[in-house]
């Protein structure tokens, strides 16, 4: 994958923490949820969605985006969409190869994942401590120099009312 310069220079920039880890779609795909089930794609999550607003029928493929805005109009209550979010998106099963993560000491870590994979995989790490920012809503600023925490930066402001760091 690799040729040895590649990888004379990841090692060299490992070395200086100055690597950036981008999380994205799928990366979460073998822990659990609550429920004991996979945690669900952004398709599956809207089709949760539907399911969780009793529309009939089979699901039409609405996007996510406009799926989430009819459960914040749909009336139902802040608490229940709050259980129903955290029951489906916060993991309850981290196979310990997620472990792995915190190794490296990374410049910042950026995602697009609502769970709450990464930080429960530093919490149960007692590695470095995280500063969670959610993206436009907090600013960026200049990492830890002393390098006792890493920012992890969720690129998602979508679900703003459930907090991913429950």
């Amino acid at each position: 994958m690799f040729d040895r310069i590649d990888e004379q220079y990841l090692l060299r920039v490992l070395g200086q923490n100055q690597v950036l880890l981008f999380l994205g779609a799928g990366f979460s795909r073998d822990t659990r949820n609550q429920l004991g089930s996979q945690l669900p794609s952004g398709r599956d999550l809207s089709k949760l969605f539907w399911e969780f607003l009793g529309y009939e029928g089979e699901y039409d493929g609405t996007s996510l985006a406009e799926m989430y805005q009819a459960v914040l109009a749909s009336g139902i209550k802040h608490k229940v969409v709050e259980e129903f979010l955290n029951s489906h998106l916060l993991c309850a099963e981290i196979p310990t190869e997620y472990d792995q993560l915190v190794r490296v000491f990374w410049y910042r870590i950026y995602t697009t994942n609502v769970d709450n994979l990464v930080e429960e995989v530093y919490r149960r790490s007692g590695g470095p401590q995280l500063d969670i920012l959610i993206y436009p809503k907090d600013d960026i600023r200049e990492r830890d120099q002393l390098l006792d925490r890493i920012q992890l930066i969720h690129l998602k402001e979508a679900l703003n009312f459930w907090s991913v760091a429950n």
